[in-house]
C-alpha cells in the first residue's frame, strides 16, 4: 500500500472542480504533488507511483481508501459532503445539459435516457443512476479516520473564506493561524487582487510549507461562483451551466409528494447518517409546491 501526505474525499456534484481549482493553487505554491482519481480501477492501479501526494479522491468510498493508503487512518485530510437530495437535482441538470460525457461511457446512454424522459421521470431515473454514489457517501463514519475532517458544501456556499481557512488549518497547512473572520471582513478587493498576481506568476516565497491565510483567500475569491460562472450571482439559474445556481436546498423546488416519497424510499438511511434530517418524518416540516 501506499502512504499519502494530504487527502481531498469528495464526491460527484460536490463542487469537486472548485475545491480541486483552489488545492492545485496550494499545491503549485508549496511544490506539492497532487494525484487526482475518481474511480476504485483507477485508484488501485495508480496509487503506488504517487507516494508523498496530496490524494483528491472524488468518488470516495471508505472500504477502498482503508484498503489502498498505508496510512489511511492518521493521514489528515478532509471530507466534503452535500444534500443527498440536491446532488440528484445537481445531477440531473448536469448530466441532461452540460457534463462532459469523456471517459464516461455510462454517461452518454444515460443523457439519451434524459433526453427522452419528462423533467419528473427524468429526476427520478437520476436517483437509481446515483445509487453507487449514495452508497459512497454512506460508508462513510469518523470511527477510523479521526484526522479527517467533514465538511459541508452548504457552509462553503455561505461563509466561503471562513470555511477554507477552518479547512487549512485542519490540515496544519496555514502559516498564521489566527487570522480570523474579523480579519476576512476587513479585506477589500483590492487586497485579495493584490495577491492575484503571485497565484499567476510566481511563489510567494514561504519556506516552510505552508502559505498565508492572504494568499489562500485570493484562491478562493479567484474561484468564487461569480468568477465559475461568468458574472452570474448565486441564485440565478443557468440550466445548461456546469455552475447552474449554486445554492442550497433548491431541492424543494423540483420534488413534489411523490418524487419525495421515492427519494424516501431508496435513501433515507444517506440523509439521516449524515445528519441532513434528524427523524424519519423529516417531510412534515416542509410545503412542496411543485406539481408536474
Amino acid at each position: 500500500m501506499t502512504k499519502i501526505n494530504y487527502v481531498f474525499l469528495g464526491h460527484h456534484k460536490v463542487a469537486t472542480r472548485y475545491v480541486i481549482a483552489i488545492l492545485n493553487g496550494l499545491c503549485a505554491q508549496i511544490g506539492l504533488q497532487s494525484a487526482e482519481y475518481a474511480s476504485q480501477k483507477r485508484l488501485e492501479d495508480n496509487i503506488s507511483n504517487n507516494s508523498n501526494a496530496f490524494l483528491y479522491y472524488t468518488n470516495a468510498n471508505k472500504n477502498v481508501f482503508l484498503n489502498n493508503i498505508e496510512n489511511a487512518t492518521t493521514v489528515k485530510g478532509f471530507h466534503l459532503i452535500r444534500d443527498p437530495r440536491d446532488i440528484v437535482i445537481s445531477s440531473y441538470f448536469s448530466h441532461l445539459y452540460s457534463h462532459s460525457t469523456s471517459n464516461w461511457e455510462a454517461l452518454i446512454d444515460h443523457r439519451k435516457k434524459l433526453e427522452a424522459l419528462n423533467k419528473k421521470d427524468g429526476i427520478i431515473a437520476e436517483m437509481d443512476f446515483r445509487m453507487q454514489e449514495m452508497a459512497d457517501l454512506n460508508s462513510w463514519t469518523n470511527d477510523e479516520t479521526e484526522n479527517i475532517a467533514t465538511f459541508r458544501l452548504e457552509d462553503i456556499m455561505i461563509s466561503p473564506y471562513k470555511v477554507w481557512l477552518q479547512i487549512m488549518n485542519h490540515l496544519e497547512l496555514i502559516e498564521d493561524k489566527s487570522f480570523n473572520l474579523r480579519s476576512i471582513n476587513h479585506l477589500s478587493k483590492l487586497l485579495l487582487n493584490e495577491f492575484k498576481e503571485r497565484i499567476v506568476k510566481k511563489k510567494s516565497g514561504n519556506d516552510n510549507n505552508k502559505i498565508s491565510p492572504h494568499f489562500l483567500l485570493s484562491l478562493v475569491y479567484m474561484n468564487r461562483f461569480e468568477a465559475k460562472s461568468k458574472g452570474r450571482k448565486m441564485g440565478e439559474e443557468s440550466v445548461k451551466s456546469h455552475y447552474r445556481k449554486g445554492v442550497a436546498g433548491d431541492w424543494i423546488n423540483h420534488f413534489d409528494d411523490e418524487l419525495l416519497d421515492i427519494f424516501k424510499s431508496k435513501y433515507n438511511n444517506v440523509l439521516l447518517n449524515m445528519g441532513y434530517e434528524k427523524n424519519e418524518n423529516w417531510e412534515d416540516k416542509y410545503k412542496i409546491k411543485v406539481t408536474y
